[in-house]
């Protein structure tokens, strides 16, 4: 039960942050936040990361559905397994980034990016990501690092 309700709150989370950027941020807007570490923006992504795709919409709103799809499965596949609380975790996070993405390529053909970091360096400035994105990210690496050590103490 604590998964499925993390699931959605992550989701609801990503998705009220993005309506908020949509609805009081425009394209030039760069507002600091967390003590100017991050830049809070507004920009409509219509391809994959790092715009990989973006001239083609459709494609990645079909590549996304198939893998929040493949995604859904295996998290449904651990929920009722008892133990594996790691991999419960990282699935809940990797599955609630991808539904609140596919939320937006089915409603937009693009998805809202709305977070960047404060940095002097003008390229990593340049790179504008959502939550969502954070927890596939942090989702995978927890997988990735539980792993590791799993097979290292073997």
């Amino acid at each position: 039960m604590i998964m499925i309700l993390t699931l959605a709150v992550l989701a609801a989370a990503d998705l009220a942050m993005k309506a908020y950027a949509e609805n009081h941020l425009n394209d030039t807007d760069e507002i600091p936040v967390i003590k100017g570490k991050l830049l809070l923006r507004c920009r409509h992504n219509p391809g994959m990361a790092m715009g990989y795709m973006d001239d083609r919409p459709e494609a990645v709103s079909f590549l996304a559905g198939i893998a929040t799809f493949l995604t859904g499965l295996v998290w449904l596949f651990l929920l009722p397994s008892r133990g594996r609380h790691v991999q419960k975790a990282a699935s809940t996070l990797v599955f609630a980034g991808a539904l609140s993405n596919l939320s937006d390529h089915i409603r937009n053909d693009y998805v809202v990016d709305y977070l960047s970091v404060n940095s002097k360096n003008e390229s990593l400035k340049k790179i504008v990501f959502n939550l969502a994105d954070v927890f596939v990210t942090a989702g995978v690496i927890l997988l990735a690092v539980h792993d590791l050590f799993r097979k290292a103490a073997k």
